[in-house]
């Protein structure tokens, strides 16, 4: 798991003849300690290990209260 990240949602899975985007957005403690892109290069990388043709597409939303 990755600090700082409250939820997930709207997860979805859009195919392409090449690859597949894994669209989804991510709830983050508004003190979170990681970058907007800290947090897409991790679960951009763990999501190639899983599938190398798995692209992530995500939206970052910070959690105010």
């Amino acid at each position: 798991t990755t600090e700082g990240v409250v939820s997930f949602h709207d997860v979805r899975a859009v195919s392409g003849p090449t690859h597949t985007n894994i669209v989804f957005d991510i709830v983050v403690e508004f003190s979170c300690k990681y970058s907007d892109k800290e947090l897409q290069d991790r679960f951009r990388e763990k999501l190639a290990k899983y599938d190398p043709k798995f692209i992530a597409v995500m939206t970052i939303d910070k959690k105010f209260s």
